[in-house]
């Protein structure tokens, strides 16, 4: 798969299968994923992966890799997930990606190198470069929290960046209050796996969780508390 993008209006980066791209958009049963998608999701799943202490110790990943990981810092992801993976493959009829991990040498034989996890996929929908749509067509929006969720992680990137000086600053540029951003990225304080799940919300959960009870989870520093706390709210609204 290749990268490329759409700019109607905004631009939309995807990867896309080469072979669909030269031959045709029924070539290839895989097609396409997003690309802020897969990233956001592999950059979850290494979190996840590596969460625990032994786990890092083990692949030998360095604190400073570790604490970009959690901070979702934009500036240096691509190249640590270069450093960590060695091969993703996704597939589209499944949404499954599958990842391959760098072993150190001397890695243990007994310590799985390899994951797979699934994302969702897009059934039907083809890019704006291979098909022509109508005007009054639209892509669905996903759910208001996982894109809150991304606007979290977008806001901590700036400033990590050192594109604005600060918060505050960032507020005033977006002419929202400081609160309000502070509310936002209180969101990306929340376990990788909530996060996960937050990004991937089904439509049908949509309604089920609200902003105000992730951050209040999101204030518990110990992410076994937050997963139980997470668990109990989905157990309570089904």
């Amino acid at each position: 798969m290749i990268a490329t993008y759409s700019a109607k209006k905004r631009r939309y980066r995807y990867y896309i299968c080469q072979t669909a791209r030269e031959k045709g958009w029924k070539s290839c049963p895989t097609k396409s994923v997003s690309a802020d998608l897969l990233e956001a999701s592999i950059v979850i799943q290494l979190r996840s992966q590596f969460s625990g202490v032994e786990s890092r110790q083990t692949f030998e990943i360095s604190d400073s890799y570790w604490q970009a990981l959690v901070l979702a810092d934009a500036e240096v992801i691509p190249g640590i997930i270069q450093a960590l993976i060695e091969n993703i493959d996704y597939d589209g009829l499944r949404g499954a990606v599958g990842v391959k991990l760098r072993t150190p040498e001397g890695f243990p034989d007994d310590v799985a190198s390899t994951f797979e996890y699934k994302i969702p996929r897009r059934r039907g929908r083809a890019l704006p470069a291979f098909r022509l749509r109508p005007a009054s067509e639209t892509l669905t929006r996903p759910p208001r929290l996982s894109r809150l969720l991304a606007l979290a992680h977008k806001l901590e990137g700036v400033v990590r960046s050192g594109k604005v000086k600060d918060y505050a600053e960032l507020a005033r540029l977006a002419h929202i209050s400081s609160a309000r951003i502070g509310q936002i990225v209180m969101l990306g304080l929340l376990a990788p796996a909530i996060q996960e799940h937050v990004l991937f919300l089904p439509a049908e959960q949509a309604g089920l969780i609200v902003e105000r009870e992730l951050r209040d989870i999101a204030r518990e520093p110990r992410w076994d508390r937050q997963r139980a706390r997470f668990d109990e709210l989905l157990a309570a609204r089904h």
